[in-house]
């Protein structure tokens, strides 16, 4: 796989910051300075989601949110913000490209590896949570 990057803002008047995805780490720059690396074996926790802006009576945007740690203190925090609906195709475009490439680059491998541990009678531990093999009894 090639080096991916991806440009983005989080809101209309903050710097472009650019993420890189390559094979072996997870970088994020600005102003072409490296700010965080990861590697591709460090990455521990993945979240993303949609935070919802609320007005006095009702919402008024959005905020695409992921982050990714080691779970050793380094953490990518990426917010996405959508005021009055202003960038909202743009944004969701944007995001929904951010998480599909951490899935294509890392994420899809971990699972799969996983779901063999599993298999294979090995326990596997995901945020505490310990999955089994079990055998199943059918009445």
């Amino acid at each position: 796989m090639d080096n991916i990057e991806i440009k983005y803002k989080t809101n209309f008047y903050s710097k472009e910051k650019r993420i890189v995805f390559s094979e072996n780490a997870l970088c994020l720059y600005s102003d072409n300075e490296l700010l965080i690396q990861i590697d591709k074996e460090e990455i521990k926790d993945c979240r993303f989601g949609i935070s919802w802006i609320r007005g006095i009576d009702f919402y008024i945007g959005r905020i695409y949110c992921i982050d990714i740690s080691n779970g050793n203190g380094k953490l990518i925090k990426i917010r996405l913000r959508s005021l009055y609906g202003i960038n909202k195709k743009i944004l969701g475009k944007k995001y929904s490209d951010l998480v599909n490439k951490l899935y294509g680059f890392y994420l899809n491998e971990k699972i799969s590896n996983s779901i063999t541990n599993i298999n294979n009678g090995i326990d596997v531990a995901i945020a505490g949570v310990i999955f089994k093999k079990m055998a199943y009894a059918w009445i």
